[in-house]
């Protein structure tokens, strides 16, 4: 009621001024990040989703009334702190909807082959090294843990016979991931010991400077028929 009162009769608390102030500069900020910035990083996003309630509390500072929110067994706030809650814990879906997502112009396929070209010469350091930065700084993947995974599929497989690639798609932030755009490659392959083929994925993420890095590698245990 205080704060109606002051706008209505013209006077304003400076400090609720300022609030205001900075959050409409920050959102004018977050207008930017939406347009701007392609391929958001992962501590960009963080930003992005700090900035953004911050505004929201700033704003929130200058609206009349009150508002409570609760995030059970995590937090409860009310006023301006409140409205921080809100956007800070709904900024997953925000940042999902509003995040400028775009398709490198540099193609796929070199990527890829240098890939596959280091994992068929079974050079996991070079492979691993491949690997996107910040996939591998978010999952913890390490180096033994990466060789594990591949000793304990294809260890046994023997060298690669042939590979036939099988399809292609794109995907705009796909569930327990990084937000993103990814790129899948599918491919058919066979290995000299084993008695049929297995299904592989070389899936790429795009980058804030618009270049494709590996992202993730995926091949089935199952063996299925060749084609």
């Amino acid at each position: 009621m205080q704060k109606l009162m002051a706008m209505v009769d013209g006077k304003l608390n400076i400090n609720l001024l300022l609030a205001f102030a900075f959050g409409t500069a920050f959102l004018f900020i977050m207008l930017g990040f939406a347009v701007w910035l392609p391929n958001p990083s992962e501590w960009q996003i963080f930003t992005f989703k700090l900035i953004l309630s911050l505004a929201a509390g700033g704003v929130g500072a200058m609206l009349p009334g009150s508002i409570e929110a609760e995030v059970p067994h995590v937090v409860k706030a009310g006023g301006a702190l409140a409205l921080f809650v809100i956007v800070w814990f709904s900024s997953p879906a925000i940042t999902k909807s509003i995040a400028n997502l775009k398709t490198p112009s540099a193609p796929t396929k070199p990527v890829i082959e240098e890939f596959l070209t280091q994992l068929d010469s079974h050079d996991m350091q070079a492979t691993f090294d491949l690997f996107d930065k910040e996939l591998v700084k978010e999952t913890g993947l390490t180096i033994d843990g990466w060789k594990e995974m591949y000793d304990a599929i294809l260890g046994a497989s023997g060298n690669l016979v042939s590979r036939k690639k099988i399809g292609v798609e794109t995907v705009r932030n796909p569930p327990a991931v990084p937000v993103g755009l990814y790129n899948r490659t599918f491919f058919i392959s066979k290995y000299a010991k084993d008695q049929k083929c297995r299904k592989e994925a070389v899936t790429l993420r795009a980058t804030n400077d618009l270049q494709w890095t590996i992202a993730f590698y995926n091949v089935e245990p199952t063996q299925v028929d060749c084609i």
